[in-house]
């Protein structure tokens, strides 16, 4: 039977590596969607990580003040897009759509609407 891995599962994989190697690069993306459970992954994640000196890490998620509250003392860098790139990605996506007949659309102002309505939505992500 298979099963997700334990958090201790976990940080015994992680410091065999840190045995193995003299740098360990560790990336966790999308902290925010742990959702229940946020704050036990990112209080072991980070007291796991804390005195590791050949250990970088770097933890991505949205800006949230229960994560925020675990990242004091550690450097913050905010990363948003342009709005004009989020905008040609949507067109394009929509494009794209439509091409492939994922997308129909009947009055042509609906696109622009679609496109003003999702990048707004999107507030740099």
């Amino acid at each position: 039977m298979r099963q997700n891995p334990t958090v201790d599962d976990l940080q015994a994989a992680l410091s065999e590596m840190l045995g193995k190697y003299d740098r360990t690069y560790l990336i966790v993306d999308g902290l925010n969607e742990c959702s229940e459970n946020v704050d036990e992954v990112v209080a072991a994640i980070t007291s796991w990580a804390e005195g590791k000196g050949q250990l970088s890490l770097a933890l991505l998620s949205r800006n949230e003040v229960n994560i925020r509250g675990y990242m004091r003392g550690y450097r913050n860098i905010e990363i948003a897009a342009y709005t004009e790139d989020v905008a040609l990605y949507v067109m394009a996506q929509i494009e794209e759509r439509i091409r492939a007949k994922r997308l129909w659309l009947h009055d042509p102002r609906l696109k622009e609407e679609i496109i003003q309505a999702l990048t707004e939505g999107a507030a740099g992500m």
